[in-house]
C-alpha cells in the first residue's frame, strides 16, 4: 500500500513536470525561472510524421509476434510510440525502452524530440538542413536498406519526401 502511494505520488511530480516542459514550448509564456523557450508549435506535418513513425515502430494494441507471450507491442505497453530510449517526460525505464504516464505525454515526447533535433539541441548530429531520412537513420539506427524501407513507408504516408529538410516541420 506504501509503495503505490509512493509510486503515484512520483509519479504525478514526474507528470507535473513534463506539463509544465509542454506548456513552455507549446505556449508563448514562460516560468520565471527558466530560460527564453521559442514558440514552437506541434503543426501537422510534424503530427503525420510522428504518427507514421509510430506505426512503423510498431505502436499497436494488437498481438505482436515479436512480443514476450504476443501481447501488445513494448512501444504500446510502455507508451511510447516513437521508442524512444529516453526523454525528459519519461517515468522511467522497461525493456530498454522509455516509460511514459499515458499515450498522450509519449506521442508528445516523441514529437518533442523531433523538434529538438531539428533545432540541433541534441547529440545526434542533426539540425534543420537535416533530411528525413538523416532523421530516419538516426532514429533506426538499422541497415541502409532497412533505413530505406522505414523511409519510404514514412514518405509514402505523410507525402513528404526522403529530402524534406527538418527545418520545414518546425515553421
Amino acid at each position: 500500500m506504501l509503495l503505490a502511494l509512493l509510486l503515484s505520488v512520483v509519479g504525478s511530480i514526474y507528470y507535473f513536470m513534463a506539463l509544465i516542459q509542454l506548456l513552455e514550448v507549446s505556449s508563448s509564456w514562460s516560468l520565471p525561472t527558466t530560460s527564453f523557450v521559442p514558440h514552437i508549435m506541434i503543426n501537422q506535418k510534424l503530427t503525420a510524421l510522428a504518427q507514421a513513425m509510430s506505426e512503423y515502430e510498431g505502436w499497436s494494441p494488437l498481438k505482436n509476434q515479436l512480443s514476450f507471450g504476443g501481447g501488445p507491442s513494448v512501444a504500446y505497453r510502455n507508451h511510447n510510440p516513437g521508442n524512444l530510449r529516453s526523454s525528459i517526460f519519461q517515468l522511467g525505464v522497461r525493456d530498454g525502452f522509455a516509460v511514459f504516464y499515458n499515450d498522450a505525454t509519449g506521442f508528445f515526447a516523441m514529437c518533442y524530440d523531433i523538434m529538438m533535433k531539428a533545432q540541433g539541441k541534441t547529440s545526434t548530429g542533426l539540425n534543420g538542413n537535416s533530411t528525413i531520412r538523416d532523421l530516419i537513420a538516426k532514429w533506426s539506427a538499422g541497415t541502409p536498406e532497412a533505413v530505406d524501407k522505414y523511409t519510404a513507408f514514412v514518405c509514402s504516408r505523410t507525402g513528404l519526401t526522403p529530402e524534406t529538410k527538418l527545418e520545414k516541420l518546425i515553421k
